[in-house]
């Protein structure tokens, strides 16, 4: 689904900011964009992996799908040197050493981390591992797959075109409590699917047809995405 080659079209097709100029680079679904108010990216599918601002802080960014081919894309077009220990991404500068990667992570132009490090926590991946386990679980019980209805978490329901919580609760607020709950509902699942890159006949076919690993896979990238930003998941 989402790793599948795009043409340059597709790439720019849901580019938000206005640019001037665009170039395909070597490597598939890849384009250098321009942008008007002065910052230049590298695009990867959806992703401005790589976005160098105007006072020459380059900004980092996955978008969720932290895959060997997102690695080498950053690593070929940024200056910093990416990579991977026991599922877990750091980056090497200049001048710093063993950061811990996450979406939207900031360096100046000298390669200084802009903002506060994470550390990654142990205790609290393994937690939130074994609680998204048991979570996804809940779909083998299940005789039918939830479709989305008005008695969901409002939270789930009111989401913009990134897929990104607009309600009251932050993401990681309420989906902890949907964990803890056992709530596992038709928003959820939709938007899970969406955010994987399915579109809506696709996910209805999916849910119809009870097809449990891509649904796991979406739900569970998902899950992790929000509640283990630190945390690779491919």
């Amino acid at each position: 689904m989402y790793c599948a080659a795009k043409t340059k079209a597709e790439v720019l097709s849901k580019v938000i900011k206005p640019y001037d100029k665009t170039r395909k680079l070597k490597g598939r679904s890849t384009v250098s964009v321009n942008y008007k108010d002065g910052t230049k990216a590298i695009r990867y599918h959806d992703t401005d992996v790589v976005t160098f601002l105007v006072d020459e802080s380059v900004v980092l960014d996955s978008g969720g799908f932290r895959t060997v081919t997102t690695k080498d894309r950053i690593n070929e077009y940024s200056p910093v040197k990416l990579y991977q220990v026991k599922g877990v991404w750091y980056i090497n500068t200049d001048v710093e050493r063993d950061v811990v990667f996450y979406d939207g992570i900031t360096f100046d132009k000298e390669g200084n981390l802009v903002g506060n490090q994470i550390e990654f926590d142990h205790k609290k991946t393994n937690k939130f591992k074994r609680q998204i386990a048991k979570y996804i679980k809940l779909l083998d019980d299940m005789e039918e797959i939830p479709f989305p209805n008005s008695g969901d978490c409002w939270d789930c329901c009111m989401v913009n075109e990134d897929g990104k919580t607009m309600g009251n609760l932050s993401n990681s607020d309420h989906l902890e409590k949907h964990l803890k709950e056992n709530y596992l509902h038709g928003s959820i699942i939709v938007n899970a699917m969406r955010e994987r890159g399915y579109n809506d006949d696709q996910i209805g076919f999916h849910i119809r047809a009870k097809l449990l690993i891509n649904i796991k896979n979406a739900l569970r990238r998902y899950l992790m995405r929000r509640l283990l930003p630190e945390l690779c998941s491919n």
